[in-house]
């Protein structure tokens, strides 16, 4: 190194910048990698792979939904309307069907086959 070769103040402030900035950049790189789906050990199904999923007991059913007498022949001439709005989600029992209906703030999609949607408007 000859004399005079050495780096000034300002060289070296942009050297110590570019090398932190390089340091961040592979410890974001690390750390994305470590959390990427190629960590996840490939198992075929049945092998320790399984949901949560079940049938709600009749203690959940209750407490998620408001169950009413189901009469639709009624509510279609205006006559025992019922006081609660929301969607009929299933009815229990034959003889006196009672609906169970999800009052809550949700979206429901419903198809039908076509030329239903008039019904579906009127009911």
């Amino acid at each position: 190194m000859k004399e005079g070769d050495h780096l000034n103040e300002k060289q070296m402030l942009t050297l110590g910048i570019v090398t932190v900035l390089f340091l961040g950049f592979m410890l974001i790189a690390h750390l994305i990698d470590e959390h990427s789906l190629s960590t996840i050990k490939a198992k075929k199904v049945g092998d320790g792979q399984h949901g949560t999923a079940r049938w709600a007991t009749k203690k959940e059913i209750a407490h998620t939904f408001t169950s009413l007498p189901y009469e639709p022949e009624k509510w279609r001439n205006g006559d025992h309307l019922p006081q609660i709005q929301g969607t009929v989600i299933g009815c229990q029992g034959k003889k006196k069907t009672i609906a169970l209906v999800d009052t809550g703030d949700v979206h429901t999609m419903m198809i039908g086959a076509a030329g239903v949607g008039s019904a579906l408007v009127r009911a």
